[in-house]
């Protein structure tokens, strides 16, 4: 494991964004199989949608019980992938639903999405 936190390290320096990408979807098909608790059948669809209509990887982020998901895709498929998880969060009654766009700054983590997004 720590062997992929410098492989990550050097994706995330040198820019390769796809790269990254990919260790997180191996990195989230790896702890799904640890156990029957670690996903269910609306995140895995939800997963699985987003991959189809365009990420190239991610993985769930929190504690479980109102996460995130975090998606790594090309700019180009952003609204694809934004319109299929809108479809499947209002059909799954998911009201709290919320995108919460990012970008890389030199300036490390802001935050912003509790003042700026409400």
């Amino acid at each position: 494991m720590a062997d992929s936190v410098d492989n990550f390290k050097d994706k995330l320096v040198s820019g390769d964004i796809k790269g990254m990408a990919n260790m997180l979807h191996e990195g989230w098909l790896s702890k799904k199989s640890l156990g029957d608790n670690v996903s269910n059948d609306l995140i895995d669809r939800l997963y699985q949608t987003c991959i189809s209509a365009g990420a190239w990887g991610g993985k769930i982020l929190g504690a479980g019980g109102g996460g995130c998901m975090f998606l790594l895709a090309s700019p180009d498929n952003h609204q694809n992938i934004r319109e299929k998880m809108y479809q499947i969060a209002k059909e799954n009654s998911l009201e709290n639903f919320k995108e919460i766009p990012i970008k890389f700054t030199q300036s490390g983590a802001d935050v912003l999405f509790n003042s700026k997004f409400n």
